[in-house]
This record gives structure tokens, sequence and C-alpha cells, in this order.
């Protein structure tokens, strides 16, 4: 099973997100960067 695939098209569609909020509202920007780097560790930790 390709795990990278998925990994990095969940990576682009957050970063697409990321993108587009922070032009709205710089603050969900910093926060949503935060839960997704917050996600990411724990996703690495746990395998």
């Amino acid at each position: 099973m390709d795990d990278t695939r998925d990994r990095e098209q969940a990576h682009q569609s957050v970063t697409s997100r990321l993108r587009a909020d922070g032009r709205q509202n710089p603050g969900a920007y910093a926060d949503m960067f935060a839960n997704a780097l917050a996600q990411s560790w724990a996703n690495k930790s746990s395998q």
C-alpha cells in the first residue's frame, strides 16, 4: 500500500485551504497551521 501519495494529497489540500483561509483571516491561518503541524507530529509519533 502506497501511503506517501495519500499523504501528499492531504498535505496539498491542507496547504491550499491554508492559503485561501489566510487571505481572509490571518488568525485562522495561524491556528490551522498549528493544528496541521500538531496533527502531522501525532501521525509521525504513532507509527
